[in-house]
């Protein structure tokens, strides 16, 4: 009877309690009630009355359960997380004291009531409003928390971050004390110091440089501003660095190239295998690149190479020139025939590798004759000169008589002579063309090549024009190959009187 009045007691007690509790505004036990900041960092420890941590960045206004990368293996962050705070949320508990001034009202966020915003401190520019802390999103405590938690938005409480306000007090006191000029330099030194990447961004780079007490030197707008002014310039330097290198690479793989001796025939296979080894020709590290730049030397090859044969073949157009100055006997009336056999021996007469060619260039050299300007000269000079001139014109215009007076049985003697001797070099050329042009599929540029060779080529061509020697050739052509139809038209009938 006793224990069962003691239970109803106890019921009723309860009962009662309930009934007491129901007209008081029900607690949020995953309030945020204490707050510890990391030192070094600008994340903070936030334990909530339900006994979970979470973190907190006042600068960022960001919330996060997992451990950021930057708190890892930090064993003083370990520690603050083992060691829970001693906090409730029961009515006579007070939560942390947090603001420095002593304040009540902070106190008051353990009771339910709205806590009001603490006024914002003039040194915060620095880490932006870092007096409020806000619980990471309903979607990240699914696991711990019921349905009806998770659709409401929780609410905010001052955090003191005495840390973090000594450090900006710190960096305050010494922003007033150096000129901006410096603390931008001291800045910049940072980011050199800290391998800050001139193509990224900063929020990707502010982690490298966060914890650097140099970082609180500048405010928020000036870092950013500094930080954008520096990879702009840096970026522009590296790439500048990068097109010198490139520069120094390839002059080296020129240098490369000239080593080699390559010719216009030379090929990119041949030269990587013989100087794939060489640190000058890894430099380049693209193939394609390497292959490019050799094809674009053989072009430069090719072209020097074309400039030096034109210049070779006007020095030897000049020195022949010269050697012809040099024989006063040539006017304009000089044959060409008469000439040849007196210079057949000078080695500059020899450096002309065609008959045809030395003719064409006397001729051009007598048709100059008479666009020789004339030189001022005294009268002693002139006389002499038309004196000359008179013993020429009449020395002229008795062979002009000889000539004249000449028998025709004469003139006749030496077109049957010179006759003769075309006979004999159509002979010879014909006998060439035999014994050396046995394909009718040759073309004329390509016979030459083999008649060249021959020794009676040259006495050939002084005789016979270029015109001359080609319609000889074509003749002989045309007479192979009516052979080979004949040829081809008797095994044909050879075949159809066997069938």
């Amino acid at each position: 009877m006793k224990s069962d009045a003691i239970e109803n007691g106890v019921v009723e007690s309860s009962e009662q309690e309930s009934k007491a509790d129901s007209g008081k505004t029900p607690k949020d036990s995953s309030r945020p009630v204490s707050s510890t900041a990391v030192h070094g960092t600008p994340w903070c420890v936030v334990w909530t009355g339900d006994g979970r941590a979470f973190f907190f960045n006042p600068s960022q206004r960001l919330s996060v359960w997992e451990k950021p990368d930057e708190l890892k293996g930090r064993t003083d962050v370990d520690r603050l997380l083992e060691k829970q705070p001693n906090t409730s949320l029961s009515g006579n508990t007070a939560s942390p004291q947090v603001n420095p001034t002593g304040n009540d009202n902070e106190s008051e966020a353990v009771d339910g009531d709205p806590v009001p915003k603490r006024p914002r401190l003039e040194n915060e520019e620095i880490n932006g409003p870092a007096n409020e802390v806000e619980v990471p999103t309903a979607v990240e405590q699914t696991e711990e928390n019921d349905a009806d938690k998770l659709g409401s938005s929780l609410d905010k409480i001052p955090i003191g971050l005495e840390a973090a306000k000594e450090a900006e007090e710190r960096a305050a006191r010494e922003r007033a004390v150096q000129p901006l000029e410096v603390r931008v330099r001291r800045f910049r030194e940072m980011l050199v110091e800290m391998q800050v990447s001139a193509f990224s961004t900063w929020e990707k780079e502010l982690h490298k440089i966060v914890f650097d007490p140099r970082y609180l030197l500048l405010a928020s707008k000036e870092r950013k501003q500094t930080f954008e002014a520096y990879v702009k310039e840096r970026a522009e330097e590296e790439r500048r660095e990068k097109k010198s290198k490139l520069k120094e690479k390839k002059e080296k793989f020129i240098e490369l190239m000239d080593e080699a001796g390559l010719n216009s025939k030379s090929s990119f296979g041949d030269f990587t295998s013989k100087f794939s080894k060489d640190d000058r020709f890894k430099a380049i590290e693209k193939s394609r690149d390497r292959e490019a730049m050799f094809q674009d030397y053989l072009v430069e090859l090719r072209k020097r190479e074309k400039e030096d044969k034109h210049r070779e073949k006007e020095k030897v157009k000049i020195d022949f020139f010269n050697l012809l100055k040099e024989q006063k006997s040539i006017n304009r009336y000089t044959h060409w025939t008469d000439v040849k056999r007196k210079l057949d021996t000078d080695p500059r007469y020899k450096a002309v590798d065609s008959s045809s060619k030395r003719e064409d260039w006397f001729r051009e050299f007598i048709r100059k004759l008479d666009d020789v300007p004339v030189v001022r000269e005294d009268s002693y000079t002139r006389k002499e000169r038309e004196k000359k001139e008179r013993q020429e014109a009449s020395l002229r215009e008795r062979e002009k008589e000889v000539k004249e007076a000449l028998s025709s049985s004469l003139r006749e003697r030496d077109k049957e002579r010179e006759q003769h001797l075309r006979n004999e070099q159509e002979t010879n050329f014909h006998s060439m063309l035999q014994d050396m042009i046995r394909d009718p599929s040759l073309s004329w540029k390509e016979a030459k090549k083999l008649l060249r060779k021959d020794p009676r080529w040259e006495a050939v061509s002084d005789v016979f024009e270029r015109s001359e020697r080609e319609e000889m050739f074509k003749e002989h052509i045309n007479g192979l190959s009516k052979k080979s139809r004949e040829i081809f038209y008797r095994l044909l009938n050879e075949i159809e009187g066997v069938s």
